[in-house]
């Protein structure tokens, strides 16, 4: 939110910067935390899972060697599939914030932005934002994808919905420039004051949860607006308590209902907008065996957004399933501790993105994802029963592997 709020007023004061410059900050800074976990932590606490990512951050880039055609296409794989990664790990070993009193103030704070700054941009007339020369904003932030030509109006292709008669409407871009990565972004956070709300009962989480709906809901990104209610019903919440469904019957729902619409979808034409043909036209059947064949083109993929699908085409099946096993531990953990606090929002936005990944790729991209993953290594938590003796001869210590195992490793 901060950057791109930055990148903007800079680009306004001086259009002759190149503001695409400010956003090598992000990563930089992020750089840095990960150099100082390593300079600065004699120990670390580490559990099933942390291996598994740690594992999978050491592997991809090897894996990625094989598919990358040149050095750039090798540097933008290794940062999209495996930043999450990082930001997960930033969240368990550099910034705690294990207070709940200090994390809930944390909460808050972000919220409060998310929904000031992207309200502001829905009240604020689109004519006095081309004054401010946001075309060439945006020009520089999706050159580096190849997509400053993508411009409607002054405006990336996808602050439109197009609908069927050919007719557009406005979406809000939110706080985060992109009404997709506001919405993902703001999915985590409704679910952390829809939580906080029920087990604390401050008006002020029922309100925000409400105005963070109404900015993802203005944003129009259906993947997430349709998967919040089946969340909220398939995962309820007491004050103490969750309620559980299993995700796999959720799964095979979405498996089906995405079969039924492409195996109709000739005769949905005339209802369905442009996006949605294009999405669910990814899963024909002719589509799917270009895809195991390796004869799939670029544009049959990317741009029709399916992160599955992406990571066949891209990198084979056994990419894909090594990040299946990673969504199956973090799940399991979830559930093995769906009675922590803050585990319920957690679970809820993790599912969400599972079931919205079906057609976009969104959950990778680091403004859309950062702050789930980091939530999540925030909120895993690490045994207490080591000794103090054990903790001395052991430089790496345990922690739950959410199957009730504690796991020991040493440094050396």
């Amino acid at each position: 939110m901060v950057q791109s709020t930055l990148a903007f007023i800079l680009n306004a004061i001086e259009p002759s910067l190149d503001s695409s410059k400010v956003y090598v900050v992000k990563d930089l800074v992020i750089v840095s935390f990960v150099l100082l976990m390593l300079l600065t932590k004699a120990r670390y606490e580490i559990c099933s899972l942390d291996k598994y990512v740690i594992t999978l951050i050491l592997l991809v880039p090897v894996l990625l060697t094989l598919y990358s055609a040149n050095a750039w296409e090798f540097i933008s794989a290794v940062r999209f599939y495996t930043m999450p990664l990082v930001m997960y790990l930033l969240g368990r070993y550099v910034i705690h914030l294990k207070d709940d009193r200090v994390f809930e103030k944390f909460i808050l704070f972000v919220s409060i932005a998310f929904v000031v700054i992207s309200l502001a941009y829905v009240f604020i007339d689109r004519d006095i934002l081309l004054a401010l020369n946001i075309t060439d904003f945006f020009q520089d932030k999706y050159k580096i994808f190849g997509r400053s030509d993508a411009m409607i109006n002054g405006f990336p292709i996808n602050f439109y919905f197009h609908r069927s008669d050919g007719s557009m409407m406005e979406r809000s871009f939110g706080a985060l420039f992109d009404p997709l990565a506001t919405a993902f972004f703001g999915a985590t956070i409704l679910f952390f004051c829809y939580e906080l709300y029920r087990r604390k009962k401050k008006v002020v989480y029922f309100f925000l949860a409400w105005l963070i709906l109404l900015v993802i809901g203005l944003s129009f990104t259906r993947a997430i607006l349709l998967m919040i209610p089946v969340v909220l019903l398939m995962y309820g919440i007491k004050k103490y308590f969750v309620r559980i469904t299993p995700i796999l019957p959720i799964i095979v729902f979405m498996m089906f209902f995405i079969v039924v619409m492409t195996q109709n979808l000739e005769n949905l034409r005339s209802v369905l907008d442009p996006s949605t043909i294009a999405h669910l036209s990814v899963y024909e059947f002719d589509q799917i065996i270009s895809l195991a064949t390796g004869q799939v083109r670029d544009s049959e993929i990317r741009g029709s957004e399916s992160l599955y699908l992406t990571m066949i085409k891209e990198n084979g099946l056994l990419f894909f399933g090594l990040y299946l096993l990673l969504f199956v531990k973090i799940y399991r953990y979830l559930i093995s501790n769906k009675d922590q606090v803050f585990s319920y929002a957690l679970l809820t936005s993790f599912v969400v993105y599972v079931m919205a990944s079906f057609t976009t790729e969104h959950w990778f991209a680091l403004s859309s994802s950062s702050l789930f993953w980091f939530l999540l290594g925030r909120n895993v938590k690490t045994s207490k029963g080591v000794s103090k003796e054990s903790a001395k001869n052991t430089q790496i210590r345990s922690c739950d592997n959410g199957k009730g195992r504690v796991v020991r490793a040493s440094m050396y």
